[in-house]
């Protein structure tokens, strides 16, 4: 009499081992699933990121070959970055009518205050401060641009190789942490500070390549060598700019930082937005530059600037992807590919052969900007392995 029982429990006991032996197999695929999908998406990353590196080295290297017409190339660069914007607005309107949706959301415009739309409930009113951010942010966005083109043709006067003078911005992180540290509190970790000081190794080995001794020939292939007595001199003027630069990238990247955190504002829409307001300057100077400036209108020179103007919008879009696929110090590091491909380039095409001391110092800047990168998160993975 105790057997069906018995027989009823084994079954029973089976029955439950298939269901959980079922159950574990499914959490085992949806566990492969899961790691297949961060794979691929760590890959997307890093494919993004080298596309970033590659779209700014073609961006620096045509302004710096055209660097001879100074504040004009900056300016019609800028005049590519509004066509690309304008070119994300049409994509925009172009998927907002196929999709059946609005264009033009006041209630998500750039221009509101999000975070305080979002609490009350209301449509809210234009956010003066938010307008102001625009208008610092393109006045230090224009004026960080034309220190890079000046640097950039002091280093064509010089002899010295401009994709190494790059790998000066990789002060950037620190800066822009530092700024972060004044404003909203982030320690500094040690692994920037260690960052740093590669990156003072590059700026010292920088100036120590303008002494070095590069022969007479070598400074003569610059088609805009001058005055060779005055070399030197130059050239420190060079890495003097070059080392302001990152204060102007790292002050944008503050605005973009407040603007985020007080307003919720969207920072791809912020930027575009910054790059279509600045339109009217930029014609206004353009024009001004080929007229009463005296500037030839040389059409393939002025082709080439807009196309690279429209290469860094391009390049930050690249670079958007990259971070929100995976890791943004990963990102920040591997962009610095465009030191290496620039540098090629340069000398191959304006005949800016760095010399020995000059490529350690790009080597030095590249691994001070990925420790500033990456270094943050490498030492909270080892904190945390060593707390478990």
């Amino acid at each position: 009499m105790n057997i069906g029982p018995k027989e009823y429990s084994k079954g029973g006991e089976e029955a439950t081992y298939v269901h959980l032996e079922e159950k574990g197999n499914n959490l085992d695929q949806h566990l492969l699933s899961t790691q297949a999908k961060e794979a691929s998406s760590q890959t997307k990353s890093i494919v993004f990121a080298l596309l970033t590196g590659v779209f700014y080295a073609l961006h620096n290297f045509t302004l710096g070959s055209l660097a001879r017409m100074g504040y004009l190339a900056r300016f019609n660069t800028g005049i590519g970055m509004i066509i690309s914007a304008i070119i994300y607005y049409i994509y925009k309107f172009i998927m907002a009518k196929k999709n059946g949706e609005e264009f033009f959301n006041r209630e998500e415009s750039v221009f509101l205050n999000q975070k305080r739309n979002f609490a009350h409930g209301s449509r809210g009113r234009v956010e003066p401060w938010i307008v102001i951010g625009i208008l610092v942010n393109n006045i230090f966005k224009i004026g960080g641009g034309l220190v890079v083109i000046i640097a950039f043709k002091l280093a064509l006067e010089s002899g010295l190789n401009q994709g190494i003078i790059t790998s000066i911005f990789g002060m950037t992180p620190f800066l822009a942490s530092l700024c972060f540290y004044c404003f909203f509190n982030e320690k500094l970790r040690i692994s920037q500070v260690v960052g740093m000081m590669f990156m003072v190794g590059c700026i010292v080995c920088i100036g120590l390549g303008t002494t070095s001794h590069k022969s007479d020939k070598n400074l003569h292939n610059t088609k805009m060598f001058i005055h060779p007595e005055s070399s030197n001199t130059t050239a420190y003027i060079c890495i003097f700019l070059a080392c302001i630069c990152p204060v102007f990238f790292a002050i944008g990247g503050l605005i973009m930082r407040l603007m985020k955190v007080e307003f919720q504002t969207d920072p791809a829409e912020f930027t575009q937005v910054c790059y279509i307001w600045q339109a009217p300057v930029l014609v206004a100077v353009v024009i001004f530059g080929y007229t009463a400036g005296g500037f030839e209108f040389i059409l393939v020179d002025f082709v080439q600037m807009v196309v690279a103007g429209m290469l860094v919008n391009v390049g930050g879009a690249c670079f958007n992807i990259a971070v929100s696929c995976g890791n943004a110090g990963v990102a920040y590091s591997l962009i610095n590919v465009q030191v290496i491909i620039f540098s090629v380039l340069a000398a191959v095409f304006l005949q800016q052969i760095p010399s020995n001391i000059e490529m350690l110092a790009g080597t030095l800047g590249i691994i001070g900007s990925c420790i500033m990168s990456i270094g943050p998160s490498i030492v909270e993975k080892i904190q945390k392995s060593i707390g478990k």
